[in-house]
């Protein structure tokens, strides 16, 4: 989960207040999210559908806010629902300076933890970033919980890979490659940036690649 850009002006369909999710809502949270789930940041193609960030069921008054809308695959969305309308904004702070997304790999876990506890929100958005790395279970994951797992480890030990082949050697093109997998479009950026971290002297190396949404000025 990193921060969010959105467009300043609303879609015009939701002026009307007859549909959210009509075609141009669609097109510009696809833009603006870089066609990424704004929870997991799977790339979500033609898989994807529109959150309310504040259920429908329980911010009725929400349901034609734009900054209320997100792009959201179904696997996040189904687990979601309505149970957790108090986590953060996205586009209000910076995600991924707030949370560490550490793979376990002995253990076949993720460790979501919250770096800026002053955040109102942080907890309630670690127990829902946990459910989808996790499933409601340690160790429990279901057939989709599982398959996402895979995907998320796979990506992430890819960049790891890249990170120590530039490490041991720092050619341009092993740097050229990190690079590469930290584009605002690539999926996982946060976890990536836990990573990136772990070793501060690579975090300052890549400090212009991770500045994502967030101005040029901010840290």
């Amino acid at each position: 989960m990193i921060q969010q850009r959105k467009s300043p002006n609303a879609p015009a369909s939701l002026a009307g207040r007859r549909t959210w999710n009509g075609k141009d809502v669609q097109e510009a949270l696809y833009a603006d999210q870089d066609g990424k789930c704004y929870l997991c940041e799977s790339c979500t193609e033609q898989y994807y559908q529109i959150d309310h960030l504040r259920s429908r069921k329980n911010y009725p008054e929400k349901t034609y806010d734009w900054a209320n809308l997100f792009l959201c695959c179904s696997y996040c969305n189904g687990r979601k629902s309505d149970g957790f309308d108090d986590i953060v904004s996205p586009c209000d702070v910076p995600c991924e300076e707030i949370f560490d997304i550490d793979l376990k790999p002995g253990c076949k876990a993720v460790e979501i933890s919250v770096r800026r506890a002053d955040v109102p929100g942080a907890e309630r958005t670690r127990e829902l970033l946990h459910r989808l790395h996790n499933g409601k279970s340690a160790g429990m994951r279901d057939f989709r919980e599982n398959l996402f797992y895979k995907k998320l480890r796979g990506a992430v030990l890819d960049f790891a890979c890249c990170l120590k082949e530039y490490k041991n050697h720092g050619t341009p093109e092993n740097r050229a490659k990190v690079a590469e997998l930290l584009k605002i479009g690539k999926p996982f950026l946060a976890a990536k940036m836990s990573l990136l971290r772990d070793c501060p002297a690579l975090l300052e190396d890549f400090r212009q690649e991770t500045i994502w949404n967030r101005s040029q000025t901010e840290g």
